[in-house]
């Protein structure tokens, strides 16, 4: 049991990876080609999330020492569902850079609930005598999983901008809203491994 449990939140950490890098490429990227604003204003509306994503951690490993790592995990993908449902929903409308502004630190806040926790919880999950080997395979999956975000993320756009009839602008907002529907269904994915993989009671995680 304790090997299906790890397996499968190890599988959720490299999707969760694979989901940060992926967002992280394609809002500044629509920032800049879509709402036609310069690479500073594109930092600097992601910055905010960053930092309330950072502020975040600590504050759920609070929650995971009184709940165990299912709700703030559980509540973190959600947030990150809405966030992208809803960047998703208006990529090729009317995404202005305020909503983006929030709906980033609703993704990032999400991220903030969830990735740290998901990393406890596996390690959590493994006897003491394989906590290095956990270690390990856990910082392997997060750049390898980063690197496999980005470069789908890139991928997609890119195939989207490759249709040269329509302006740039047109099909980066196209490229991006796929993107992020990709994005979309690995988080259900991700919410629903994380529903039968993580402990429903906290003191099992604790033990």
């Amino acid at each position: 049991m304790i090997a299906l449990t790890s397996g499968l939140v190890y599988r959720r950490l490299k999707i969760h990876c694979q989901q940060q890098s992926h967002l992280c490429r394609a809002v500044p990227n629509y920032i800049q080609l879509v709402n036609h604003d310069n690479a500073m204003l594109a930092g600097l509306i992601v910055l905010p999330g960053a930092a309330l994503g950072a502020v975040t951690g600590p504050f759920g490993g609070r929650l995971l020492d009184r709940f165990g790592a299912r709700r703030p995990v559980l509540v973190g993908v959600a947030l990150n569902i809405l966030a992208v449902a809803g960047l998703a929903s208006w990529a090729t409308g009317d995404l202005s850079n305020t909503a983006i502004v929030f709906l980033y630190l609703a993704f990032t806040v999400g991220g903030g609930l969830s990735f740290g926790n998901l990393m406890t919880s596996a390690l959590a999950s493994l006897p003491d005598t394989d906590n290095g080997d956990g270690n390990a395979i856990l910082n392997t999956l997060q750049q390898f999983a980063g690197a496999v975000g980005t470069s789908v993320s890139s991928a997609i756009v890119a195939a989207s901008q490759a249709n040269h009839v329509r302006p740039l602008d047109q099909t980066t907002a196209l490229g991006t809203q796929h993107a992020l529907l990709v994005l979309l269904f690995i988080l259900l994915v991700e919410f629903t491994m994380a529903y039968w993989a993580l402990p429903k009671d906290c003191y099992q995680h604790r033990l």
